[in-house]
């Protein structure tokens, strides 16, 4: 990240997300202010400050253990990801949130109040497309409190409608990730899943990538012939099928080479939209059980030390060293922190709810595959590591057992 960009006539700011919008209203106010330069620094310091609120009020809260637990599984996310606070990724405004959830998590569950809740929610289920996935856990818990509560309750329903009605801008809101995503999902997940890529001697997508190309011609061998499009398998939008568009866009090309180009690439992302990728798994089923193997095994062997978020903060050099070898540490174990975690706090408070937010957290590595092959995995899991602390608080809070009217008046059965 520069230290400062120009807002001239030519920047472009796409509000499709919550750092979008962010960066909008700001940029809107420099140029209100009669400036041209939005700086970096303030937005960094805006983000330490809300983290550092959120933790501030997390650690006041009563019930000090399930705080406790919450407070040091936050400290070891921040430890590892501190520096996306420093960028313009939508996990920055995850990890600067994250703590705010958690307060409006306990806020909703012991005292019914959605405001906090709601707000915090709502920005971070926009701040990345995959963070749709945590909805259920967020819908849950709304849920719970309109049976205790009263399906009348208004304030409930508003938060509803506020979380429904985010999820559907944030479904539209990239649609020029849906042939690469397509791709992804069939040939490389599905492609990687069965040449079992958690074995090979690579921890990350940057390196596993190169080792599967630099192999291609002797991995390519090991796929059953049955599977569509078999000769692509393993292979990623970028450069495989981004190289077929290219052809097709060519002006040096013949008429005859764009078309076929642009078949073959129409051809092999429709085998990747989620009806023929379904059937697909329906058809052979030993590629399900790869899958979820394959997508479990990379989850703790992956190293989420990612490249380009290793910048950036100013410390003193002994300070940074110390960062640095913790994160190093960290990234190598935070595929085993995410579901041990996850599995204590489902023994520390053993109910059909928590199991039920503990298992679906627990499938969001296969969300990952599904959504986009292995491309960029470490990547894509961090948006789920950040929200950890979000998810354990949900799992460990007992709702309150008094509610302000009973429930024959809830209109739902007794007992």
């Amino acid at each position: 990240m520069q230290a400062h960009y120009p807002l001239d006539a030519s920047a472009q700011i796409v509000n499709n997300s919550s750092m979008g919008v962010l960066l909008g209203v700001i940029g809107w106010l420099i140029q209100c202010a009669g400036k041209n330069t939005l700086l970096t620094a303030p937005i960094l310091f805006i983000l330490a400050l809300i983290m550092v609120l959120g933790i501030f009020f997390l650690a006041h809260q009563k019930h000090g253990y399930a705080n406790l637990l919450v407070l040091g599984v936050f400290i070891l996310v921040l430890l590892c990801y501190v520096v996306y606070l420093k960028s313009f990724y939508g996990e920055a405004l995850v990890l600067a949130l994250a703590p705010i959830l958690c307060v409006g998590i306990r806020h909703l569950v012991l005292e019914n109040k959605i405001l906090l809740f709601t707000l915090s929610a709502v920005v971070i289920i926009y701040a990345k497309q995959q963070m749709i996935f945590v909805v259920p856990v967020i819908l849950m818990l709304l849920l719970r409190n309109m049976w205790l509560y009263g399906v009348s309750n208004s304030r409930l329903w508003v938060s509803l409608l506020c979380i429904i009605s985010v999820c559907a801008m944030l479904l539209g809101a990239h649609p020029e990730n849906k042939a690469p995503n397509q791709y992804n999902r069939y040939f490389n997940g599905v492609g990687w899943s069965l040449l079992q890529s958690s074995n090979w001697p690579a921890q990350r997508f940057e390196e596993r990538h190169p080792y599967f190309y630099q192999h291609q011609q002797q991995l390519k061998t090991l796929f059953p012939a049955t599977l569509p499009h078999y000769n692509y398998l393993g292979t990623s939008y970028l450069p495989t099928a981004s190289t077929l568009l290219d052809a097709a866009r060519s002006p040096e090309g013949t008429e005859a080479q764009k078309k076929q180009a642009q078949d073959l690439f129409d051809q092999l992302v429709a085998q990747g939209r989620p009806d023929v990728y379904l059937l697909t798994l329906v058809q052979h089923p030993v590629i399900l059980w790869q899958l979820v193997k394959n997508t479990y095994r990379t989850v703790v062997r992956s190293n989420y030390a990612v490249d380009y978020t290793r910048s950036g903060l100013h410390l003193t050099p002994a300070v940074a060293q110390v960062l640095v070898n913790a994160q190093t540490q960290l990234a190598r174990v935070f595929g085993w922190i995410f579901v041990v975690t996850l599995l204590l706090a489902l023994l520390y408070r053993r109910s059909l709810f928590s199991a039920a937010i503990v298992v679906w957290m627990l499938l969001a590595p296969l969300a990952v595959v599904a959504g986009d092959g292995y491309f960029e995995f470490e990547k894509h899991m961090t948006a789920f590591f950040v929200f950890l602390p979000c998810a354990l608080m949900a799992v460990i809070l007992i709702a309150s057992k008094s509610s302000p009217v009973s429930p024959s008046e809830n209109g739902l059965p007794q007992g």
